[in-house]
């Protein structure tokens, strides 16, 4: 169908890494996808796609190449670098500004990474609101600079050069604004923006397709009404197009949560293991689905309207485990949900079986 671009939710800059093996060959692609920030594409399911996805290039026939990307603003010490990497090509002068600027926060964040526990990193995370607005308007002025010099700067590199140096600053303006900014979900935000970006690098003719959790995917609910997908949706209309998964039972792979209690702060991450979702009770699309027959199937939501045989579809509980996962209390993972309401169309899974990770 002509897609040529796929983005996953990790690291803009981590998966350029891939996107240049998959056009060049150059590097082990199992050594780049154990560098990735999120455990679950260290898989080898995923490294087998990239693998075809690099066999595909070689011999494109009349298809186009395909490319990898990244969608997610992490790893800022890479995109500090990359922004001086860049700067020390190009204007040498200008780098020692740069990191004056760069560098506070820089220390900031490596403090924050050695932090173990979510209670550590909530307290660290409160800091006085004048240090908080320092980092801001310092990250924020390197971006400022970049963008400033524009014109100059393209003619002794390039046009894409530059842009890639410019969506770096940017990274890291994202990464500071979603970790000490206004606390709303800007992760969601600048997922949407930067899936923009990619679009605009690769022209007019770009097809893309996006991987990512279920909760960035569908349109806005009452847990999060300003998800990836409504921002997406805003700008793009109906040339997207979005899919939701749904299953009936099975394993995967996911950190125990450990601890009790609401808030977040409370409770620490224990060992990356298998966990089981046992068969679901009434009011659950995985229950009804069931009861199809199928093993797995595709269904499309875009003209179901609500009726007397359609009525369960808008409201039944939908159930699904992130990175992390609490064992004792697998029922609290569902969410009353009308996925017409969220998703264009649903892709349903009776069985799941946790992936086959690369590194535990």
């Amino acid at each position: 169908m002509d897609f040529n671009l796929f983005a996953i939710e990790d690291s803009c800059l981590r998966s350029n890494m891939i996107n240049n093996y998959i056009h060049t060959g150059e590097g082990d692609p199992e050594e780049l996808l154990t560098e990735f920030s999120h455990w679950p594409w260290k898989t080898q399911e995923v490294l087998d796609m990239i693998k075809w996805m690099r066999k595909h290039n070689e011999n494109p026939g009349n298809a186009p190449e395909v490319s990898f990307f990244g969608f997610d603003p992490q790893c800022p010490f890479i995109a500090m670098d990359k922004v001086t990497g860049y700067l020390e090509m190009i204007d040498p002068e200008a780098v020692a500004d740069v990191k004056s600027l760069y560098d506070p926060f820089w220390s900031y964040m490596e403090s924050y990474m050695e932090l173990e526990s979510f209670k550590e990193s909530y307290e660290f995370l409160n800091i006085p609101k004048s240090e908080k607005e320092q980092y801001k308007e310092d990250v924020q002025d390197v971006y400022k600079f970049l963008k400033a010099h524009q014109s100059e700067y393209e003619a002794v590199s390039s046009s894409e050069e530059f842009a890639f140096a410019l969506q770096s600053a940017r990274i890291v303006v994202q990464i500071e604004d979603e970790l000490l900014g206004a606390g709303s979900n800007m992760r969601d935000k600048y997922m949407a923006e930067n899936v923009e970006w990619i679009l605009e690098q690769a022209g007019s003719n770009a097809k893309i397709v996006l991987w990512a959790h279920n909760g960035h995917i569908q349109e806005g609910w009452y847990h999060n009404p300003n998800t990836m997908c409504t921002y997406l949706r805003e700008k793009y209309g109906n040339e997207m197009v979005t899919f939701g998964f749904t299953f009936y039972e099975g394993s995967f792979n996911a950190y125990e949560l450990l601890g009790s209690g609401r808030r977040v702060e409370d409770l620490k991450r224990g060992d990356l293991k298998v966990h089981h979702f046992e068969k679901p009770i009434e009011y659950n699309y995985g229950y009804y689905f069931h009861s199809t027959g199928f093993p797995y199937f595709f269904l499309d939501l875009r003209d179901v309207q609500y009726s007397k045989t359609t009525y369960w579809l808008f409201s039944c509980t939908l159930r699904g485990a992130g990175e992390m996962f609490s064992e004792s209390s697998p029922r609290g993972s569902g969410n009353i949900m009308s996925l017409p309401k969220c998703f264009d169309a649903i892709i349903h899974i009776q069985d799941m079986t946790p992936s086959d990770l690369l590194d535990r």
